[in-house]
């Protein structure tokens, strides 16, 4: 990838993807990371970071802004906003993800992510 690449999945990208995924691959990959953050033990930098999300709000939604990092993984930070009127169409979603150099190098369309994520047990 080069320095300046930055790749957008939008939701027909990833249902395109969650069409083809191994589900069982899935709840596996979800599980270990669960496992691991169960058993994180303190260092200088955690292997595991999830602090609290930070939540700004305007007149129509409340947006939720969750960073997270797994050690030798990508940062990413998921952006959900909760409609005040109740968004009937489900919560909007956005994942950036960012390199070790803190550049952003995804930014993926996470509805349907968050919602497999939510499926695999937490």
């Amino acid at each position: 990838m080069a320095s300046s690449d930055l790749t957008i999945l939008t939701a027909s990208d990833v249902d395109t993807i969650i069409s083809s995924l191994d589900l069982e691959a899935a709840l596996s990959g979800q599980s270990q990371v669960f496992e691991a953050y169960s058993h994180a033990v303190p260092s200088e930098i955690p292997a595991i970071q999830t602090p609290q999300r930070l939540a700004i709000q305007s007149e129509q939604a409340t947006s939720l802004f969750m960073p997270a990092r797994v050690a030798g993984s990508s940062t990413a930070c998921k952006i959900v906003s909760i409609p005040r009127n109740g968004g009937a169409d489900g919560l909007p979603a956005t994942t950036l993800v960012i390199d070790d150099e803190g550049k952003v190098r995804g930014i993926v369309n996470a509805r349907k992510l968050t919602a497999l994520r939510n499926a695999c047990g937490k």
